[in-house]
């Protein structure tokens, strides 16, 4: 997907190519688009002075297309495709597709501004509802260009590492209202960034069941999951090569995907240090400010 434009053309062209595969532009195509810029410059404009979340009206829990449309609409408004560094998954274990009646994990982008390194400083004062959670990061080498029958085996040639990381999001509130999923990947999936640890290599990923996932805050461990992953990372990467490229988007070399959380979302509501450890993975962690 090309940088849209601030007026949304390219939101246009993006959402033509899911609808009709890009034959041309039908009016109800021209008033989706249009919609879903709407929408997009809505949540933009709370994104970027940290106000609560707000419902989308109109747009029913089924409606992934139309919620995936706005989140497109509003990636082109964040600065494009050259300013995704990745992607995250969401509602990607079997419980959580359970509870908010999904077929499928949800997607959606990580911004490379918001990509940081181990042990970095975040103010929460720049938060409205900081949030975390655990993770495993792969770092892809290599484009992953889907392909029907790509399997799991085909799609470890791409990732060049794995990191421990720790998802850092905002819900703004969101908690509260019981969002739809759809709701959520509209408005990005509440994502503010990843913390990400040093690289390991890929082979470890075979041992993942074994690892524990502790979370400690302040040096107070609060959380601990033995094999927490929601599903396999070699799996989710290729699944959600898949989802994107049904939306015309592609895993490119460099890019991270964070492969879903190994443990309850925690709240961060004051100053300290956040560590995550997760055995021959590494560690990673931030302080708060």
């Amino acid at each position: 997907m090309k940088a849209a434009t601030p007026q949304g053309s390219l939101v246009a062209d993006n959402w033509v190519s899911r609808s009709n595969g890009g034959a041309g532009m039908a009016e109800q195509d021209i008033a989706g688009a249009a919609d879903a810029l709407v929408m997009a410059r809505r949540v933009a404009a709370d994104l970027a002075a940290s106000r609560a979340f707000r419902l989308i009206g109109g747009l029913d829990p089924g409606a992934m297309d139309r919620a995936y449309a706005v989140q497109d609409a509003l990636t082109g408004l964040r600065g494009g495709a050259d300013a995704v560094g990745g992607y995250k998954l969401a509602f990607n274990s079997t419980g959580s597709r359970a509870y908010y009646g999904l077929s499928e994990g949800c997607t959606a982008p990580l911004y490379r501004r918001d990509i940081r390194a181990d042990g970095i400083p975040l103010r929460r004062a720049g938060f409205h509802s900081l949030v975390i959670e655990p993770e495993i990061c792969l770092e892809l080498g290599t484009d992953l260009h889907f392909r029907p029958g790509l399997t799991p085996q085909d799609a470890l040639t791409a990732i060049a590492a794995v990191r421990p990381a720790v998802e850092v999001m905002d819900h703004r509130g969101a908690f509260a209202l019981n969002p739809s999923a759809a709701q959520a990947v509209a408005q990005g999936i509440y994502t503010a960034g990843a913390v990400l640890g040093a690289p390991v290599a890929p082979g470890l990923l075979a041992l993942r069941h074994d690892i524990i996932t502790r979370l400690s805050i302040g040096g107070v461990e609060v959380a601990a999951q033995l094999d927490g992953a929601p599903q396999d990372p070699a799996a989710a990467l290729v699944w959600a090569a898949g989802a994107l490229a049904r939306r015309g988007l592609r895993l490119r070399a460099g890019m991270i995907l964070m492969c879903g959380t190994h443990l309850p979302v925690q709240a961060i509501t004051g100053p300290g240090m956040v560590r995550v450890d997760m055995g021959i993975f590494g560690s990673v962690g931030f302080s708060v400010v």
